[in-house]
């Protein structure tokens, strides 16, 4: 309840159906009671308890009338858009097109391997059944129905002359057709200008039901790609994967695509980055390690007895390898081009950053390069002496431009002031604490071009709800505490203020709670209770006047 009506709706403001994950739901009316309106998909069992307790009276018939009016409105929208409109799936194909090529990181292009030459002179061997049988979508519930698919292999042969490209399979089963198909790829080369290897992630481990238990390329791949790189053949390895894998041939290839899952367009855009139709600009939405066990939530999965813990915290993705210091194979964010751009020109609309107010950072974009290019340019914040443990960095803002040969633009990017919040749960609210955030313009979460920082102004922080379970430290943070515990314990042990105050200050350091601390010193002439008395009449007092002040 406090999840999905307090927070979501009375907070959030949100106005629409709740539904459930597929038999995510162990009891039903406990759920409703909660917030969700609609349980997916349709349970017998489920509905007869939700009918058992909604005839036992367990069910607040508002509750009811509200979830029923939310899944009727759902329907209502859902028939209110008309009949099913004439689709152009033509169309609907080269925006698929489209969608993929921009998609496409280029995350490695040595000696600038590609683009390829469209001279049908450059001879090219295309390895792998991906080229003929493409991987465009995960399975289960990820798979779609796609009326087209374009074959990389049929659009790289378009593009570059069927004469010129040959093709050779890799689906061996075991070390020894692996270890054959290898020496034929690697003989194979002698005779061509530039090998195009097409690798995939394992499969099975790509849709729902199922995690992946290792970062692997499919059996013999990562072999193949180091056999072909090993004899000097310029290699062009494209991958399409869910997520990151690891390529420890990374270092001794020419050039890398990461095509994750292109979808039905993504052998026509595979064909033109490859041969330049296409200036690849997609950048990376996720951190490639260079080996499993350097991912955030390595040491905790699969967890013991059934359970797993979520060990990560906030600290997810590259938060986790900024944190550590753990240099990645590929940082997210992280996506060449085959023109270069300059980050010129940082400037700030404001001079500080405050609980009320926008910052708006411009910064100009230039294309350096020979061809037109668009580049993502990326805004990261970064917290000067927070007042929690967070992120070194954190993306708050990126913004896709078009860039002609020697043009430039100016990229207006808006801060919120949420983007420079975190959640205090102790106090819990959004809170606005740091000594001075830096606005950081980047390429990537790894590649930093332009800096400014802004002083902070923080939230005044509220004070801790005091108990006698408290460390002194804790306590001591309480604007009251000290006064307080001076006059109430100098008046109960008749003592005077420097005998007090020398048992306030050898409490203070201790590393007990703060009842076995004082107990230390005065033993159990002020009962437990009595303490804890005193620290409730100062938490109402502190609620009461953050109150009035509308805090």
């Amino acid at each position: 309840h406090w999840l999905l009506t307090r927070v979501l709706r009375e907070e959030w403001g949100y106005e629409g159906a709740v539904i459930s994950d597929w038999h995510a739901i162990k009891d039903r009316p406990a759920a409703l009671r909660a917030g969700t309106d609609l349980d997916m998909p349709e349970s017998k069992s489920r509905k007869e308890a939700l009918l058992k307790a909604i005839e036992a009276g367990e069910i607040n018939q508002d509750i009811l009338d509200e979830a029923c009016l939310r899944v009727l409105d759902l329907v209502c929208r859902c028939l209110g858009a008309a009949a099913y409109p004439t689709i152009d799936l033509d169309s609907h194909h080269e925006l698929a097109r489209r969608m993929a090529a921009e998609s496409i990181v280029l995350l490695k292009n040595d000696q600038a391997a590609l683009p390829l030459s469209r001279q049908h002179s450059e001879r090219l061997l295309v390895i792998g059944d991906g080229a003929v049988k493409p991987v465009i979508q995960g399975s289960g519930s990820a798979t779609t129905n796609p009326f087209r698919i374009d074959v990389p292999l049929e659009q790289i042969r378009r593009l570059a002359g069927k004469d010129s490209v040959r093709h050779l399979s890799f689906p061996p089963a075991d070390q020894t057709q692996i270890n054959v198909a290898i020496s034929e790829a690697v003989a194979a080369a002698q005779e061509t200008d530039t090998v195009v290897v097409f690798a995939s992630n394992c499969p099975g481990k790509d849709g729902e039901g199922s995690d992946r238990d290792n970062l692997r390329l499919v059996p013999g791949q990562d072999d193949l790609i180091q056999a072909l790189a090993h004899a000097g053949h310029r290699t062009v390895v494209v991958l399409t994967m869910p997520d990151a894998v690891e390529m420890p041939w990374a270092e001794d290839v020419d050039s890398i695509l990461a095509c994750f899952y292109p979808g039905q367009g993504g052998g026509e855009a595979i064909a033109r980055v490859l041969f330049g139709e296409q200036n690849p600009c997609g950048k990376l939405s996720v951190t490639f390690p260079k080996r499993i066990e350097d991912i955030p939530g390595f040491h905790s999965y699969p967890g013991e007895h059934a359970r797993h813990c979520y060990s990560e915290g906030i600290f997810v993705g590259y938060r986790f390898y900024d944190l550590k210091a753990v240099e990645p194979l590929f940082p997210f964010g992280h996506g060449l081009s085959f023109t270069s751009f300059s980050y010129e020109n940082l400037s700030l609309d404001v001079d500080q950053v405050t609980a009320e107010g926008n910052v708006m950072a411009r910064v100009t974009i230039r294309n350096t390069g020979n061809i037109a290019g668009k580049e993502i340019v990326q805004l990261y914040v970064r917290p000067i002496q927070p007042g929690l443990r967070r992120p070194v960095r954190e993306l708050k803002s990126f913004a896709k431009v078009e860039l002609q040969p020697g043009e430039a633009t100016t990229v207006a990017m808006t801060l919120h002031p949420r983007d420079f919040q975190y959640f205090d749960t102790q106090e819990g609210r959004w809170t606005l604490r740091a000594e001075a955030f830096a606005i950081e313009i980047a390429a990537s979460s790894r590649d930093i071009r332009l800096s400014k920082t802004l002083p902070c102004v923080s939230d005044e922080r509220r004070p801790p709800i005091l108990s006698t379970a408290l460390p002194p430290s804790v306590v001591f943070t309480h604007p009251c505490a000290e006064a307080a515990l001076m006059d109430f314990i100098s008046g109960r042990l008749k003592i005077s203020a420097n005998e007090t105050q020398s048992i306030i200050d050898a409490v203070r350091h201790s590393f007990l709670d703060f009842y076995e601390s004082l107990s230390w010193f005065i033993g159990d002439s002020i009962p437990e209770a009595d303490i804890q008395s005193l620290f409730t009449k100062i938490n109402n007092e502190t609620f009461n006047q953050t109150r009035s002040l509308g805090q």
